[in-house]
């Protein structure tokens, strides 16, 4: 940052710095500084300009613009704004009476400066000009003496006596300089010779280590495929046992499921028969236990449908279950999982053969003659109880008639609430038209007639300002 070239909060008498500070301009009619205090952010912009004008030169032109704008900031926005010209050259006088004032100072201080030279250079010629004087007279003096041959032996004896020793200590000075060059070439020698057998032993470490690290990383490769092959193995040995069991279990099922339902099949054909044998005897003889009777033996053909069914959907489930474990290599724990939540969810669908329902009732069959038995009806034949309570339902439930479509009715809704178009209650007074076309909503005669003439001079449509259908007269 540059340093500041002078101080204008001093030149122009300025401390907006302090809270007190208040308008610069003047006020007439008080004969006075006005009074108005000036706001802290006009105060701190002020503070900045000051800032920049001290390193700016005084007689730049930027520095005129800088007092006008400081000049706008600290005059009140209300009165004084007109005095801004009138400030900015009150500052301009005040900054060139500054700097003449400086360069007068800067002319005194050179003129001192300039005598102070003066009087030094007169002062070291009258010092130059004593000392050579005495130089003189004390070489005449000298020169004069019978003393000064001694006085010269004396010197050139200290001078020899010094050049000797000089030179002694030159002599003894290279020659310990070339031991300690010797001395440290040796040194060198010997370290560079101890850290080559430092490296060479390293590097030999380095790939002893790196040799054992393969070996290892090779041995663990080779371990660790053979552990996989075995497991691999294994894994398929087991696979194989569990899938020849399931296999070996479904062809069991299945075996035991279609012997049980040739089994019911039988006993229901020779049950039908049984029945439909006693059926005329019973109705002569006994017609008031013919139902119970025929409820029963609808009753255990149910139960046996019911057990052949559930047989039936064993074995479909074992081997479809058996069948998936072969394809997706399920583990043995989790089909088991699988068979039990597939059983719960039949149980809860299937219905319950030991149920309370009671079977429907036969309905009595007229006397017929003893020559002419009913014929034994065949397998294929025969309804099971669900197939019949299917029937009943299917043709004794109600057909369900489609719904009629509503349309609108044509009827005026009561006179009650307010009017959509002007929002003031309809049973204050007045007439009522109302919507003839959809939402027989109720209005004021007068609004109603003022919206639809509204719409004929825009030249649109009547419509309902409710429900905006086409208004029917």
């Amino acid at each position: 940052m540059p340093t500041p070239q002078w101080e204008p909060a001093e030149v122009l008498r300025l401390d907006p710095y302090s809270s007190g500070f208040t308008c610069i301009g003047y006020a007439p009619s008080k004969g006075r500084r006005c009074r108005n205090p000036i706001a802290c952010a006009n105060r701190q912009d002020s503070a900045k300009i000051l800032l920049e004008m001290s390193r700016l030169d005084p007689q730049s032109q930027r520095v005129d613009d800088e007092l006008e704008d400081l000049a706008s900031r600290l005059l009140c926005r209300r009165w004084h704004q007109d005095q801004a010209l009138d400030m900015k050259r009150q500052w301009r006088r005040n900054i060139e009476s500054y700097r003449a004032a400086e360069t007068a100072r800067l002319r005194e201080r050179t003129e001192y400066l300039v005598q102070l030279l003066f009087t030094a250079a007169e002062v070291r010629a009258e010092r130059s000009s004593t000392v050579r004087a005495e130089r003189s007279s004390t070489v005449q003096a000298e020169r004069s003496s019978p003393v000064r041959a001694e006085r010269s032996s004396a010197v050139q004896a200290q001078q020899s006596s010094t050049v000797q020793a000089e030179r002694s200590s030159a002599v003894r000075a290279e020659q310990s300089s070339t031991v300690r060059a010797e001395r440290s070439s040796a040194v060198q020698a010997q370290q560079s010779s101890t850290v080559q057998a430092q490296q060479s032993s390293t590097v030999q470490a380095e790939r002893s280590s790196a040799v054992r690290a393969e070996q290892s990383s090779t041995t663990q490769v080779e371990h660790s495929s053979i552990v996989r092959a075995e497991r691999s193995s294994t894994v398929q040995a087991e696979r194989s046992s569990a899938v020849r069991a399931e296999q070996s279990s479904t062809v069991r099922a299945e075996q035991s499921s279609t012997t049980q339902v040739e089994h019911s099949s039988i006993v229901r054909a020779e049950r039908s028969s049984i029945v439909q044998a006693e059926r005329p005897s019973t109705v002569r003889t006994t017609p008031s236990l013919a139902p119970s009777t025929l409820a029963q033996t609808r009753a255990t053909t149910l139960r046996i449908d019911q057990t052949a069914t559930s047989v039936v959907h064993l074995s479909i489930h074992v081997s479809s279950s058996a069948t998936l474990s072969i394809t997706t290599g399920e583990e043995p724990g989790r089909r088991e999982n699988n068979d039990s939540n597939e059983g719960e969810s039949r149980r809860q669908t299937d219905p319950d053969p030991n149920s309370s329902s009671p079977p429907e009732a036969l309905p009595q069959e007229t006397n017929q003659p003893e020559t002419n038995p009913s014929p034994i009806p065949s397998a294929a034949n025969l309804t099971t109880p669900r197939e019949e309570a299917a029937n009943a339902t299917s043709s004794e439930a109600p057909i369900p008639e489609p719904p009629t479509p509503s349309h609108h009715s044509h009827d005026r809704r009561p006179i009650q609430g307010d009017c959509s178009i002007c929002f003031e209650d309809l049973s204050s007074g007045g007439d009522t038209v109302w919507c003839r076309a959809q939402c027989r909503q109720n209005l004021h005669a007068e609004c109603a007639s003022l919206w639809l003439a509204s719409q004929e001079a825009i030249g649109r449509v009547k419509t309902c300002p409710y429900c905006r259908a086409q208004w029917a007269e």
